[in-house]
């Protein structure tokens, strides 16, 4: 009696055991797959996405339809645009120029603002003359400006040698880096800012009555003048000095002769030209070295931006925008980067998505394992039973 309750005993917990490890299995089985989804789920979506990216996101160029277009409209300039060039243009041509000026009176602001209105209606006279009457379009200030009034000078005493004052003046002018950002009307136009200062100085002598600027750097100076003198001395010494100033940064030789003008903007568009031909032609050759590396659709705005300008016929903007191409940050890993570097950083980066998905994987043969486990254990228990 004793074995017989031992034996039904014994397979009850077997029963019991199998029924325990059979709810076991199901609860593991529940709990495991959506995990094992995820994952999968996981490395699946990153693969999708990195080859979308890699091998769908691209452009073309189009490199030598955009330069024969280009070319195309640069020989409209004439003589100027097929003269040699002497020396390689090593910047952009810059399609604004910005002055920041530092006045030590309050009523030396207004000689200077009328100067460069001046300056700025000259050169837009003999420069847009042809142009102009073509597009109704509103043009951009080819100057921008920024006056201040610096009454107090930084450093003690009045000292009036040229040493003092220029260390005040590049006291004054230190931030002409970040003013090129207040100046720039259009973010990707290529700006040139100069800096003048005006300092105030005692009168020694009657003759001495004009207005001296000295240079201390390629786009920098600073002048002096006279105390007491009248308005009308200012309204006509100031903007002569600044008119001087300028003439000499912009290299041009008369802002009144209308046809120097004119010749002076044809000379900045033939070299803008030929800066945006030059830096087309080197894309084109660093593109033909690497054939297997496609552009980024990214890419494809600088290229839009750049043909509209064709289109359009502004040509001082071609040096800017051509260079944006050329340098592109994100040509220029496709340009330079060899294909077994590219591969190691691509591996590297799929490398957490690839074990995430081998885990998934895992997960789910453990799982089968564990269910055909299950099975042949319940078929076992019923092949017992029926015995």
């Amino acid at each position: 009696m004793q074995g017989k309750t031992k034996a039904g005993d014994t397979g009850g917990e077997r029963r019991g055991e199998g029924r325990n490890m059979s709810g076991e299995e199901d609860w593991r089985l529940r709990v495991d797959m959506p995990w094992a989804v995820a994952c999968v789920g996981a490395l699946l979506v990153a693969l999708g996405v990195h080859y979308k990216a890699l091998c769908e996101d691209r452009t073309d160029l189009s490199l030598p339809e955009l330069r024969a277009s280009m070319e195309a409209k640069c020989r409209l300039l004439g003589d100027v645009f097929e003269r040699p060039v002497m020396e390689p243009f090593l910047h952009p041509v810059p399609s604004q120029f910005g002055v920041a000026v530092w006045v030590e009176r309050e009523q030396w602001a207004s000689p200077v603002h009328e100067a460069l209105d001046r300056i700025e209606e000259a050169i837009g006279r003999g420069s847009y003359k042809a142009d102009a009457a073509g597009s109704g379009a509103r043009r951009l200030r080819l100057i921008q400006r920024i006056v201040r009034v610096a009454t107090s000078r930084p450093h003690s005493g009045t000292q009036d040698d040229s040493l003092s004052l220029v260390s005040v003046a590049t006291a004054q002018q230190l931030g002409l880096g970040l003013a090129q950002h207040v100046c720039t009307v259009d973010l990707r136009g290529e700006v040139i800012m100069h800096g003048i200062s005006f300092f105030r100085r005692a009168s020694s002598s009657a003759g001495d009555s004009r207005v001296q600027c000295f240079s201390f750097d390629e786009r920098q100076a600073y002048c002096t003048i006279p105390e007491d003198v009248s308005s009308t001395w200012l309204s006509r010494e100031v903007p002569a000095a600044v008119a001087t100033l300028m003439s000499r940064w912009l290299q041009l030789d008369s802002f009144r002769d209308a046809s120097t003008v004119r010749r002076w903007a044809l000379e900045r568009e033939a070299q803008s030209c030929k800066y945006a031909l030059r830096a087309l032609q080197q894309l084109e050759l660093s593109v033909n070295a690497h054939p297997e590396m496609p552009a980024p659709l990214d890419v494809a705005e600088t290229i839009d931006r750049l043909q509209s300008l064709i289109d359009a016929g502004e040509l001082i903007q071609f040096a800017r925008a051509a260079d944006d191409l050329q340098f592109h940050p994100l040509l220029l890993p496709q340009l330079y980067i060899p294909w077994d570097q590219a591969l190691v950083i691509h591996f590297s980066i799929l490398l957490p998505v690839m074990m995430t998905g081998i885990l998934g994987v895992r997960i789910t043969v453990a799982a089968r394992r564990r269910q055909r486990a299950v099975a042949k254990l319940q078929e076992a228990t019923e092949a017992k039973k029926n015995d």
